[in-house]
């Protein structure tokens, strides 16, 4: 699909939306709303009999016990929430995504996380959470997207600890370019931290010239010249204008065998209707605006020119 078909392609989706997709939404939306009220009414019971408790036993209240039950029965009632708003993101995402001409599946089916691993882009982890995988082509550029978030456990029994080392969308773009090198930009830490991370990145630094780029980003090349006919001014200042887009707290990308692999950091939940209530518009709205950032990397990068990005 390339970008002029992108307008048709949503006029008639919104027309499915009417006539077929908004009934089921607003009976979702009945639903959520129920479960919503159960689950404040189970949490106003369990702190005021959580209050009487505490307030009859003092000090030998049990308060782990207490601290439990309650969790458990929250769990109960928010897992009811959740149910319904998952319900209604499967009612949404393979209709669109089909609509559009991509491939989407809420259980990951491919696994690439050892590519961007081993270009030094995600850190080391022994957790992940995949979903959402979203895969096509757009202007004769081949992507591929999954929501990801990536956890280091380490330590054992009480002195186990839980640190979440990658939380955002992991793209991959194939855009049928020739290069053989590798190119890496990471997320600028400044000398001390640049020094470690700089020690475990195939090739060697390269000098830009875009100070501003500098301040942003580190990058690694086992081509310089490569590296900098890659690395064109349009190129850094699109990569500039994304980071400021707003989508994305910190990029880090590897230009590797003729793909480019991007990590986009961020705390947001993709896909998920940026918590609007589901029987209103915004709800599509904003899952498809999550959709068309892929629409975005590829316009903005320009990876459809067959010479220079």
């Amino acid at each position: 699909m390339n970008f002029e078909k992108l307008s048709a392609k949503l006029e008639g989706f919104n027309h499915y939306y009417e006539s077929e997709l908004k009934p089921k939404l607003l009976d979702l939306e009945l639903r959520r709303k129920k479960a919503s009220s159960l689950l404040k009414k189970a949490t106003v019971v369990v702190v005021i009999i959580a209050i009487v408790i505490i307030i009859s036993m003092g000090s030998d209240a049990p308060f782990i016990f207490i601290l439990i039950g309650g969790s458990i029965i929250f769990g109960f009632f928010k897992r009811r929430v959740t149910a319904v708003e998952r319900e209604a993101k499967m009612n949404v995402m393979p209709i669109l995504c089909e609509y559009l001409g991509f491939n989407y599946s809420n259980e990951p089916r491919i696994n690439k996380l050892k590519q961007f691993e081993n270009l030094s882009i995600i850190a080391s982890h022994n957790r992940e959470y995949r979903e959402d995988e979203i895969s096509g082509q757009l202007s004769e550029v081949d992507f591929w997207l999954q929501e990801a978030k990536l956890v280091k456990v380490s330590g054992t029994g009480k002195n186990k600890t839980r640190r979440t080392v990658f939380k955002g969308l992991l793209c991959h773009f194939d855009f049928h370019k020739n290069f053989k090198s590798t190119t890496i930009g990471k997320k600028d830490w400044t000398a001390f931290g640049n020094f470690f991370t700089g020690a475990f990145t195939a090739g060697e630094k390269v000098k830009l010239e875009d100070p501003e780029f500098e301040r942003k980003f580190e990058i690694y090349s086992t081509d310089q010249v490569e590296a900098r006919y890659l690395l064109t001014p349009g190129f850094m200042q699109r990569m500039l204008d994304l980071l400021g887009s707003g989508h994305t707290n910190s990029i880090q990308f590897a230009f590797d065998d003729g793909k480019l692999y991007m990590a986009l950091e961020s705390s947001k939940k993709f896909f998920e209707g940026g918590g609007h209530d589901l029987n209103k518009p915004e709800f599509v709205f904003s899952i498809i605006n999550d959709i068309s950032l892929m629409f975005e990397i590829v316009k903005t990068l320009n990876l459809t020119q067959k010479t220079k990005i």
